[in-house]
Parts: C-alpha cells; sequence; structure tokens
C-alpha cells in the first residue's frame, strides 16, 4: 500500500515538471513566431548557441534579447533538469530511506515477533516446567501420602503383631504359671509322698528294729540253749577248719569260687556274730551283667571284692551296724526296698538308698 502511494506521488511530481516545461517552450515558440517579420535566426552547427543572428542592425538587439532567451530557457530546462535528477535522487533516496525504513521495521516487526516466539517458546517452557514441577510435586505427595499410609499399615501391623505377642506372653506366662502351680503341686504331693513313705519306713524301721531285737534275742537263748544242752563252750572261729564255708549262696547261680580271704574272714566273722551262715545273694559279677542289673561303673562285684548279703532272723540294719564296726570292712551299704546288705573290702565308706523304682548301684 505504502509503495503504490510513494509511486503515485513521484509520478505526479515529474508529471508537473514535464508539463511546466511543455508550456514555456510553447510561450516562446509562440513568441519567436510572432517576431518572424523583424528578424530571421539561422541556426548553425558550430555556433554555440547553436543560431546565428542576422546581419540586420535592427534586429540584432531582438536576436540577441532571442539568443539570451534561449539561453535563459536552456539554463531554465538545464535547471530543470537538474531539479528533476535532484528530485528524481531525492525521490530515489526517500525510496531508499523508506525501504531502509521498512526493511528496519521489518527486521524489527521479525526481531519483535522473533522475541515474541522466543518469549512464547519461554512461556510454554515454562509452562512445561510448572507442569512438570506440578506434576513431580503431585508425584511426590502421592509418594509421601503412600509412604505415610505403608507406614501406618506397617505401624498397624506391628501393633497387632504386638498385641498378638504380648497374648502370646501372657499366655505363656498363664501357661507357665499353671505348669508352676501343677509343679508345685506335684511337688507338694511328692513331699507329701515322701514324708509319708519315710514315716513309713521310719515306722518300718522301728518295728524291724523291734523284730530283729526280738529275734536276736531268740537266737541268743536258742545258741545258750544249745550251750547248756550240749555242755559246751560257746563257738570257735570255724574258718580256721580246712575247706570250711562260712557261708552259703543263695542260687547256684551265684559266684563266689573268687572271694578273697579277707571278705571270707567277714562273712566268718558274720557267721560267728550270729550263728548262722549269712546267705550270699550276689557276689561276682562279669562287666556285661553287672551294667544289665544297673550295677556302679567301678563296682567291686566285677573285682570279686564285694558281696550282697543277708542274714536270717537278722535285720538289714543290725547287720550293717555290726559290719561298720568291724575292722576289715571297706564299704557297706544298704538298700530301702531289698533286705540286703552290701559289704566289701574296698576303702572305708557307708551309703543308705531309699527304695527307688530304678535298680540299686553296688
Amino acid at each position: 500500500m505504502k509503495k503504490t502511494i510513494i509511486k503515485s506521488i513521484l509520478i505526479g511530481v515529474v508529471a508537473c515538471v514535464f508539463l511546466q516545461s511543455n508550456a514555456f517552450s510553447k510561450e516562446i515558440d509562440k513568441k519567436a513566431e510572432n517576431d518572424k517579420s523583424t528578424f530571421s535566426i539561422e541556426f548553425m552547427d558550430d555556433n554555440e548557441n547553436g543560431f546565428i543572428i542576422s546581419s540586420s542592425p535592427k534586429k540584432q538587439d531582438d536576436t540577441k534579447n532571442l539568443n539570451d532567451e534561449k539561453a535563459k530557457r536552456n539554463e531554465l530546462r538545464k535547471l530543470e533538469k537538474e531539479k528533476l535528477l535532484a528530485e528524481k535522487k531525492r525521490v530515489e533516496e526517500k525510496k531508499k530511506r523508506l525501504a531502509e525504513k521498512k526493511k528496519a521495521k521489518e527486521e524489527r516487526l521479525a526481531k519483535k515477533k522473533a522475541e515474541e516466539k522466543e518469549k512464547l517458546l519461554a512461556e510454554k517452557k515454562w509452562a512445561e516446567e510448572k507442569k512438570k514441577r506440578l506434576a513431580e510435586k503431585k508425584k511426590a505427595k502421592e509418594e509421601r501420602l503412600a509412604k505415610k499410609k505403608a507406614e501406618e499399615k506397617e505401624k498397624q501391623f506391628a501393633e497387632r503383631k504386638r498385641d498378638k505377642e504380648k497374648e502370646k506372653q501372657l499366655a505363656e506366662k498363664k501357661a507357665e504359671e499353671k505348669e508352676k502351680q501343677v509343679a508345685e503341686e506335684k511337688k507338694a504331693e511328692e513331699k507329701a509322698k515322701l514324708l509319708t513313705e519315710k514315716k513309713t519306713e521310719d515306722t518300718e524301721d522301728k518295728e524291724r528294729l523291734k523284730a530283729e531285737k526280738k529275734e536276736k534275742l531268740a537266737v541268743r537263748k536258742k545258741i545258750i540253749a544249745n550251750e547248756l544242752a550240749n555242755k559246751r563252750k560257746p563257738l570257735k572261729n570255724k574258718s580256721t577248719i580246712q575247706g570250711y564255708i562260712a557261708y552259703q549262696r543263695a542260687n547256684s547261680g551265684v559266684s563266689t569260687k573268687c572271694f578273697p580271704t579277707s571278705l571270707r574272714s567277714v562273712l566268718a566273722k558274720v557267721e560267728k556274730r550270729y550263728g548262722v551262715k549269712p546267705i550270699v545273694n550276689s557276689g561276682f559279677r562279669s562287666a556285661s551283667y553287672n551294667r544289665r542289673v544297673g550295677g556302679a561303673r567301678r563296682s567291686y562285684h566285677i573285682k570279686c571284692m564285694a558281696a550282697d548279703i543277708r542274714v536270717p532272723g537278722v535285720g538289714k540294719y543290725v547287720l550293717a551296724r555290726y559290719l561298720k564296726a568291724m575292722s576289715g570292712v571297706g564299704g557297706v551299704g544298704t538298700y530301702g526296698c531289698k533286705n540286703i546288705v552290701h559289704v566289701d573290702v574296698g576303702p572305708k565308706r557307708n551309703w543308705h538308698w531309699r527304695c527307688r523304682k530304678r535298680g540299686h548301684k553296688a
């Protein structure tokens, strides 16, 4: 639009200048035609002004005037031409300025457009970044919520587990208390039972002691009666007689052949004391048989230096007291469930085992 306006303005200016120059030329030509009757002009190629004035003196001034006018007109034309050129140059410069201005404007517009584009891109980038930040913020919030939820869930689970453990501990504690109570009751029952057994054993021991005393008195009376009847002195030590055995075996399975002289002497003393041969329930034992009957690992039965004996009519505690007081006797032991006394010729020691279900060790 602006190009068209500038073009039309330039065309108008050029047209106006051209019309003025034409009008001026026509006016001069008309004047010259009117003055033809008074003077003549001969144009020459070699003349500076392009014409020669006639030699007529009158007309010389007119010719001179015409030449001046012609020179003037030429000068005007030249000036107009220069003016046109200057105008054209000015228009071109204006056009150039306008083009430069337009170019600068276009550059500014392009720059502005580029800046706007950059601004839009920056805004878009900022919006994307904002969106991204919001998404990250949302994601972080969701993660925090999920983490919080998981922590709460774990906390609840831990609380439930703790409650269960607590319940379990309480149940175990109750069970332990119950077991403890049952154990205490059992212990009390066992204690009561042991006390009862002890009382029973004490009663039995007292009764046995009484019976033993009675038996002892009866044996002494019998011995005294026999001595009086036969009119002889008290019994002598028969162990001095060669081949005499001062004890008897309970059965044929009892091995006594390996008994040492010291053990035989102890058994002979027992016979001499009570006037009755002691009965040997257990003598020598092999290691396997000793294990089978529950004997001690280092039992003197294995070495054939011990015997489990009993004396008819004599209580085991009475016999044990007598053996303990005897010289040359090592170990003496009694057992609550059996009416036998252990005697050996090892080191000096004594024991008494209460009546139990397990086998005794000797």
